[in-house]
């Protein structure tokens, strides 16, 4: 088949490369394609690069930019899930080289981190008396409570390698949600998702680590409390990880949107600055995700993108509100506090 080469900035910002791919291939990438630009027949024996049988680097369409960042989503919960809240940067790179040979590759099991230097902080706060962990949990509850009790827990101990943790099934089950009613429907995602899957009442939910929102959700609605008042207020970028779906469900109306966020973090995030937040990241991702517009560059037809690194950049910029730029995060290994507040500032005691 005959093939074209094109020139494009795919992932480098405007440093220009060129692709040569079929020309089916091409058109499917929206190239422009004239008589002038297409080559031989060439086949694979030859020298030249050859992309037929490789994955296109753009998106074919919205559709397809969805499913590929909900996989996404998904595939780096669960690379993520042994490294998940260690806080200085020091006990990472020390963690990384005794146990994953100086970076994490592939997926590994929860527990391949022996003692987790951060957890106690989080874990010491889950009192077992005072939550209906064998009402709620089954028979996990003693398991749960060992694991909460014992200092030093992996946050995701119990997950096998490739498992996703429990804000990862949420976000799951948002899907099917918004997939199954075309839209999100929420009185059914709380009946027939959230709540069998937060308590267990089927087997699709096995990490260690439960969300403090959804202890305290779980707890008052036990205690008798409705279902939409059941929940706390709570800012934490679980809230937004869980409102994905919604917000690329959602991107081409924003209104309707922030209806849909609202509903579903009126659970267990109810927090006003966490709907703004969750909407902004909405904004971030309609703008990576947008159709791109076709522009001629020295007479070649190419595809504008957003970088990742320009669209973390951006989010950097307005989540620490310009008190830091990210050069200095990354060159300095900042802690997540240092990066929102800026360094060296003296907290106040009270």
């Amino acid at each position: 088949m005959p093939l074209t080469q094109y020139s494009c900035n795919c992932g480098e910002g405007t440093n220009l490369h060129t692709h040569l791919v079929n020309l089916d291939l091409a058109k499917s990438r929206g190239v422009l394609i004239d008589s002038s630009s297409l080559k031989t027949v060439i086949t694979k024996t030859d020298k030249v690069t050859n992309e037929t049988d490789s994955a296109p680097p753009f998106a074919l369409d919205l559709r397809d930019a969805i499913q590929g960042a909900l996989l996404s989503m998904f595939i780096g919960d669960a690379l993520g899930s042994p490294l998940h809240w260690i806080y200085s940067s020091d006990k990472l790179s020390t963690i990384k080289n005794e146990k994953f040979t100086g970076a994490l590759q592939g997926y590994h099991r929860g527990s391949s981190i022996d003692v987790h230097p951060d957890s106690w902080k989080y874990f010491s706060r889950c009192d077992p008396r005072k939550e209906p962990v064998d009402s709620v949990f089954g028979g996990r509850g003693s398991k749960l409570e060992e694991s909460w009790r014992t200092q030093g827990t992996p946050y995701h101990n119990t997950l096998d390698a490739g498992d996703n943790t429990l804000t990862a099934r949420l976000v799951a089950a948002l899907v099917g949600n918004i997939v199954s009613n075309k839209g999100l429907d929420i009185e059914n995602y709380l009946a027939s998702s959230y709540i069998p899957l937060i308590t267990r009442a089927n087997d699709s939910n096995a990490d260690t680590w439960v969300d403090e929102t959804h202890r305290v959700f779980v707890r008052n609605l036990v205690a008798g409390a409705q279902p939409f008042e059941a929940g706390m207020d709570d800012l934490c970028l679980t809230g937004i990880a869980i409102c994905v779906p919604l917000l690329l469900a959602y991107s081409a109306n924003r209104d309707d949107c922030e209806i849909a966020v609202r509903s579903l973090l009126q659970l267990t995030h109810k927090n006003e600055e966490g709907v703004k937040q969750a909407l902004a990241w909405g904004d971030l991702l309609k703008h990576i995700l947008a159709p791109h517009t076709l522009t001629m560059h020295q007479g070649r037809s190419i595809i504008p993108s957003l970088s990742v690194n320009q669209a973390l950049r951006c989010s950097f910029d307005t989540f620490s509100e310009g008190r830091l730029n990210l050069d200095e995060v990354l060159s300095r290994g900042l802690s997540d506090i240092d990066a929102y507040h800026g360094p060296n500032v003296v907290f106040s005691s009270r």
